[in-house]
Order: C-alpha cells, then sequence, then structure tokens
C-alpha cells in the first residue's frame, strides 16, 4: 500500500512542477503575482486566517480544516 501512494505522490510532484515551470516560463512578467499568489496561499496562515475564516462561514468546514492545520 505505501508504495502505491508513495508512486501517486511523485507523479503528482512530476506533473505539479512541470505544471509550475510552464506557467512560469509563459506568464514571466507577472512574476509580481505569482510571489503574491504564493504568499496569500502560504499553509502558515491557514490557521490564522483561513480557519476563523471559513469556520465563521460554515461550522464544520471551519472544523476540518482547523484539523487539517494542527495536523499538518
Amino acid at each position: 500500500m505505501a508504495a502505491i501512494l508513495s508512486g501517486a505522490m511523485d507523479l503528482v510532484y512530476e506533473n505539479s512542477v512541470s505544471a509550475i515551470e510552464g506557467l512560469q516560463g509563459r506568464f514571466h512578467q507577472q512574476s509580481n503575482m505569482f510571489f503574491m499568489i504564493s504568499n496569500i496561499f502560504d499553509p502558515r496562515y491557514a490557521f490564522l486566517f483561513y480557519s476563523p475564516l471559513f469556520f465563521s462561514l460554515d461550522w464544520k468546514i471551519g472544523k476540518k480544516i482547523m484539523w487539517v492545520t494542527v495536523i499538518a
């Protein structure tokens, strides 16, 4: 089972890296936008910003997000 998950994660990683390289190559002049997106969706902000936001919108989703951020 672990070998299957490892292979799946390797596949996701390889495809993600090539997709990100393609986006960065195609939109080279919008590098500031990519930095902004990286900062906005930084996992450090998940517990401080996104958890309370989603918790106020939907209790079940907020609770799930808080557990994910605590475990991660």
